[in-house]
C-alpha cells in the first residue's frame, strides 16, 4: 500500500479527476454533470463521498449513506459507488475505504453495511473483493426503468 494515502472527504475540484474513474465503474459522466449531481446528493445530510488519494491526487472513492431499515429497527450504512483506479489496484486502497467506512458505522452506533454489485463476468473480482472485506450474498437486486433518461 502507498504510505502517502490518505483518505478525506470530496471536494468540488475533484470533479475533474473523478470522471474518469466513473467511466472505470461503468457510468460515464461530464465534470459538469458530475458536479450538479455531487451538489445535490451531498446537500443531504446521510449523504458522504470520501476520496483516497495519493500525493493530494484522487485515486479512488467511495460514496455512501446512512439507512433506515423498514424490516428492522435498526440503521445503516449503504455503499453506493466504490472504485479505485485501475493503475492502483490490488494495492489495498479499497480495503482501506471500506475499513473506514466500517469504523465511520461504529462510531454512529450502525451494527452493518450493505451494497449491491453487478452479476456480470467484469464484476466477479469485486465481488471476491466484498467476501474479503466481510460482506455474504444475502439478496438479489432489481431494477425497473420506467422511460429514458
Amino acid at each position: 500500500m502507498k504510505t502517502n494515502l490518505i483518505i478525506r472527504p470530496y471536494q468540488i475540484e475533484d470533479c475533474k479527476h473523478l470522471c474518469p474513474l466513473y467511466a472505470q465503474l461503468g457510468y460515464p459522466v461530464s465534470v459538469k454533470g458530475l458536479e450538479q449531481r455531487l451538489s445535490k446528493l451531498l446537500t443531504h445530510d446521510d449523504y458522504h463521498f470520501w476520496i483516497a488519494a495519493i500525493d493530494e491526487y484522487p485515486v479512488g472513492f467511495i460514496g455512501f449513506a446512512r439507512m433506515y431499515m423498514f424490516e428492522a429497527d435498526e440503521d445503516y450504512i449503504r455503499i453506493l459507488a466504490l472504485v479505485v483506479d485501475k493503475d492502483y489496484r490490488r494495492e489495498g486502497i479499497a480495503a482501506v475505504l471500506v475499513e473506514k467506512i466500517k469504523q465511520f458505522a461504529k462510531e454512529s452506533g450502525v451494527q452493518s453495511l450493505a451494497l449491491n454489485s453487478g452479476i456480470t463476468n467484469e464484476r466477479e473480482s469485486a465481488h471476491l473483493f466484498y467476501q474479503n472485506q466481510g460482506f455474504e450474498k444475502s439478496s438479489f437486486g432489481f431494477k425497473c426503468r420506467l422511460s429514458s433518461p
